[in-house]
Formats: structure tokens, C-alpha cells, sequence
């Protein structure tokens, strides 16, 4: 090997100089002195063009357009959830009477009221059912939008840490 090396960025090196057998302990302690601390560079900024940036912020606002709408959705679908609730909420179940008596004078009058309190009864479940059921998907929903925003910022933290670091994380999330 050469005592002179080439060194790739040639303005952040003056002068390689060969190293001499005496003195050499000497010159060492002041040249550690001398030098300035070395600092990492700083990435180059990447710069488009005019039409390569008109497409960037056309994204961007594609992207962010998308968000406001989903939000606007999520917001009417919540009121509208709420709205049933308090509507639900306000009705209570009906109540059947009992069977009525065979020798009754309007016993076929009593028992066609009885059969309608009984299809109230059971609209009135069906409703409370899909209330129920409504909520349930709508917590459902947001549970899945919170863990793929955080499956998204996982992954993404893994990607800059491999960058960054240079470590190939071998699990995924």
C-alpha cells in the first residue's frame, strides 16, 4: 500500500503527508489539536422542477382532500348514530297483554290487538337490534382506522430506522 491514500471528497482533505519514524508520538498529540472535529454531511435537498412540484402538491392535496371527505363521513355517520340512539333511547319496549278469555264477547277483537302489540314487540326488537348491531360496526370500524394508523406509522418508523441506521429488522409488525 501506498503511505498516500486518495480520499474521495478531495476539499475536506488539504494534504496527506507521510507519517516519519521519529517524532512521531510528538506530532500525533498536536495534530489531534489541530484538527477540527469531523461532522457528518448533510444529505443533498432534492428539488423538482416546476411541473415535477405541480405534481407533488397535486397529490398532496388529493391526499388531504380524501381525509377531509372521510372525516365529513365519519362525523355524519357518528350524528346519525346519535340521533338514533336518542330516538331509541326515548321509545320503550310495548308491552303484550295476556292471552285473552276464549268466551269473551270480543275475544277475536282482543286477540287481533294482542297479535299487533306482539309485531310492535318484535319491530321494536328488530330496531334496538340493528342499533346495537350499528354501534358495534361503527366501534369496529374505528378500531381498524386506529390500527392501520398505527400499522402506517410503524412501518414507517421501521423503514426511516433502516435507513437511518442501516439495520434490517428481521419481524414485522
Amino acid at each position: 500500500m501506498s503511505e498516500q491514500k486518495e480520499v474521495a471528497n478531495a476539499d475536506e482533505v488539504e494534504e496527506i503527508q507521510p507519517l516519519e519514524d521519529e517524532g512521531f508520538n510528538e506530532n500525533v498529540s498536536e495534530d489531534i489539536q489541530e484538527e477540527e472535529p469531523v461532522t457528518a454531511t448533510e444529505p443533498e435537498k432534492v428539488e423538482f422542477n416546476d411541473a415535477q412540484q405541480a405534481e407533488v402538491n397535486k397529490i398532496a392535496a388529493a391526499k388531504a382532500f380524501e381525509a377531509r371527505e372521510q372525516k365529513r363521513r365519519a362525523d355524519g355517520l357518528e350524528a346519525q348514530l346519535n340521533e338514533l340512539q336518542r330516538v331509541a333511547d326515548q321509545k320503550t319496549r310495548p308491552d303484550v297483554s295476556a292471552v285473552p278469555d276464549q268466551y269473551d264477547d270480543d275475544y277475536a277483537a282482543q286477540l287481533q290487538a294482542r297479535d299487533e302489540q306482539l309485531i310492535a314487540q318484535a319491530r321494536f326488537d328488530a330496531n334496538q337490534s340493528a342499533v346495537l348491531q350499528q354501534q358495534e360496526q361503527a366501534a369496529q370500524r374505528q378500531q381498524q382506522e386506529q390500527m392501520n394508523e398505527l400499522n402506517t406509522k410503524a412501518e414507517a418508523y421501521r423503514v426511516n430506522a433502516v435507513k437511518q441506521v442501516k439495520i434490517d429488522f428481521t419481524w414485522r409488525i
